[in-house]
């Protein structure tokens, strides 16, 4: 049975376990175990029963004695044996429930669980009265022993199983993390390509100075970056209406360029989010939960992923630069959406740098205009173009000062992006080390608790060993007390044979109608018995004596080992709290790890964040420094401008 406990690690398994052996073991009607919720009630969670008795099992019972005394004499290991509840003083409200549950006996022992009391472990004779012997309670005793053990033992291997799990999953989110880490630092290894492909595409696309012509060039460079199958940009009329304006698409699929998304398709109400910036990558349109309209316009053109990034030129959706990927979906990298969103602010630029240049071309067509008019009268000419020319200058000068004052501005915050950027590494560092050192603290916390655990079911085992020494013990002192009454019973039989002689030759002496020879050999004899008397006793004397000295021993070994047990309990109360409050510690470790893992992650995506930052603030101010030189160049055309004016 002790086998079976200990093999069970569910609780309503070990008490099922425990009734029933207590009800096979003291062959009474019923065994429970009764369960405390409060100081006078309780519940019967377990019962083991003979068909035919009154079933009790989830059954409420009110104890008006069971008060704090009794519980502390319950908690020191006390049995309570009644063997006549009539006769036990009983208040009337407790007998009248024995009553009805048919008890006419009742044995109590307590089941204690990690120090404390779990609940009572009673057999009920129910049929009479019943004097409960010893052994009985001894027997009791043990097994309530027993399965308090079996519970803290059960305990413990679900906590040990809850801080694998728990383990497992902070290993798992670990492993998940590194890959992620992997995968981070693999496209850092190929950063240089990305790099090198997005100042090959940005020169090819500045290169170009007609916007038809930059649009081109972008979808090109980008199908080309990409590897997918199409590129397009999509611009919006005045109608909310999509039209794709430049396509670049592999050979073999449908071709996308000059096609019309109608608005109720092309779901309007995304055009203020791609306003402000709003990137969309859908991995698989299947699942994407898009417009029906929308999705069968994209599934006429073979899509299966796509990729969305707005084009903001002056601060205005100008349209749409949009991968698609044909053959089969696609999961798109963090990278490779930063590239494409990156080329679509270059895009904006250009196209802003387009338009100036067209306006310059167009000042210089004025120019052209302006030489013509010198060969009209100077008068005709010279007073508005002075005006001009004194006009000029202070604007442009203006708006140099103010190019050169946000340069200046965005060179101030790019230092703060830095030094963000600076102490976030620092911050990764020092939670790195820290999660290094708790990962060894966790190490040395599970070798410590495999070794306490160890130590507990050894002790365990030890408590089994002493418990079976003790019964060995009980059983020899029984033997020896059974020999030593046969002892005395053969000293006695001698005796009374001696006595018996001693008569027989008396009475034989005096009569004198026996013959003197049969006298003679009735005399030997009686005395050959009184030699075999004597010798009987001196043989039987020295046994007598180890058999007193056997059961001296036997008894005071009991009681050693009686008292080795309790305090073999009580030390494995204390090593089981000991590892509680390690699993405590370990829980808490786990915890501990898994929000230093959630800081580390949350600090990455800042420090990735800033980086994004601090390059995007980098393209502003290289722009603000284009800007700048070219105010200058305006500055210098009419200072000269100004120069021709005087001669004019």
């Amino acid at each position: 049975m002790i086998a079976n406990l200990h093999q069970t690690t569910s609780q309503e398994e070990i008490l099922i376990l425990t009734v029933e052996e207590a009800r096979r073991l003291l062959a009474c009607e019923r065994a429970v175990v009764y369960r405390l919720s409060e100081p006078s009630r309780g519940t019967v969670i377990a019962e083991a029963i003979i068909p035919g008795w009154t079933k009790t099992i989830a059954m409420t019972i009110e104890e008006p004695c069971l008060g704090a005394k009794e519980l502390e004499m319950y908690q020191q290991g006390r049995v309570k044996a009644l063997d006549d509840i009539y006769n036990s003083g009983l208040e009337s409200s407790y007998l009248k429930q024995l009553e009805e549950i048919e008890v006419k006996a009742s044995l109590v022992a307590p089941i204690r669980q990690q120090g404390k009391l779990f609940g009572l472990l009673v057999a009920h004779q129910c049929s009479q009265p019943r004097q409960w012997q010893p052994s009985e309670i001894e027997c009791l005793s043990q097994l309530a022993m027993q399965a308090g053990l079996t519970l803290n033992q059960a305990e413990l291997r679900q906590e040990s199983a809850r801080i694998k799990e728990l383990q497992g999953d902070w290993a798992r989110e670990r492993a998940e993390l590194r890959v992620k880490r992997e995968q981070h630092d693999r496209p850092t290894a190929t950063e240089t390509q990305w790099t090198q492909l997005f100042t090959q595409a940005v020169v090819k696309i500045r290169q170009s100075l007609q916007p038809k012509d930059l649009l081109k060039v972008t979808v090109e460079e980008v199908r080309r970056a990409l590897k997918c199958e199409r590129v397009v940009v999509c611009s919006l009329n005045q109608d909310q209406d999509g039209v794709v304006i430049a396509e670049s698409v592999a050979l073999g699929w449908t071709r996308a360029l000059g096609i019309t998304i109608k608005d109720s398709c092309f779901e309007s109400r995304y055009v203020e989010k791609y306003r402000d910036g709003r990137v969309r990558a859908l991995d698989n349109l299947e699942f994407a939960g898009m417009n029906a309209c929308y999705l069968e316009q994209l599934e006429k053109l073979e899509v299966k992923a796509n990729l969305v990034v707005p084009i903001i030129k002056e601060e205005n959706l100008f349209g749409l630069l949009i991968a698609h990927q044909c053959s089969v979906p696609r999961q798109w990298q963090q990278e490779e959406i930063r590239w494409v969103r990156q080329i679509a602010i270059q895009v904006g630029l250009a196209l802003e740098n387009a338009k100036l240049l067209q306006e310059l071309k167009q000042s210089s067509l004025n120019s052209k205009t302006i030489s013509f008019w010198q060969q009209q009268p100077r008068e005709r000419i010279a007073r508005p173009v002075s005006e001009l020319v004194v006009n000029s200058p202070t604007s442009y000068q203006a708006l140099s000062q103010k190019a050169l004052q946000q340069s200046e501005t965005v060179m101030d915050v790019l230092a703060q992006c830095q030094e963000m950027s600076d102490v976030v590494r620092s911050q990764i560092v020092d939670l790195q080390q820290v999660k290094g050192d708790e990962e060894r603290d966790s190490l040395k916390r599970q070798e410590l608790q495999a070794t306490l655990t160890q130590i507990v079911v050894s002790m365990a085992a030890i408590e089994e060993e002493v418990n079976d020494a003790v019964l060995k013990l009980r059983q020899l002192n029984q033997s020896s007390s059974q020999l030593l009454a046969l002892v005395h019973l053969i000293q006695n039989v001698g005796e009374q044979l001696a006595r018996q002689s001693r008569q027989i030759i008396l009475k034989t002496n005096k009569t004198e109608s026996i013959p003197a020879d049969y006298v003679v050999e009735l005399t030997d004899k009686m005395l050959s018995v009184l030699s075999s008397r004597q010798q009987l006793c001196a043989a039987v004397a020295p046994i007598h004596s180890w058999l007193l000295t056997i059961e001296t021993v036997t008894r005071d070994e009991v009681t050693a080992l009686e008292r080795s047990k309790l305090e073999l309990a009580k030390e494995t109360d204390t090593l089981q709290d000991i590892q509680h409050e390690l699993n405590r510690m370990t829980l808490d470790s786990v915890n501990k790890g898994w929000l230093v893992e959630q800081i580390a992650r949350a600090a990455e995506n800042q420090l990735q964040v800033a980086v994004a930052v601090r390059q995007s603030l980098q393209e502003v101010g290289n722009l603000n420094n284009r800007v700048w030189q070219n105010y200058l160049t305006l500055l210098e055309s009419f200072n000269r401008l100004s120069a021709l004016t005087e001669q004019l």
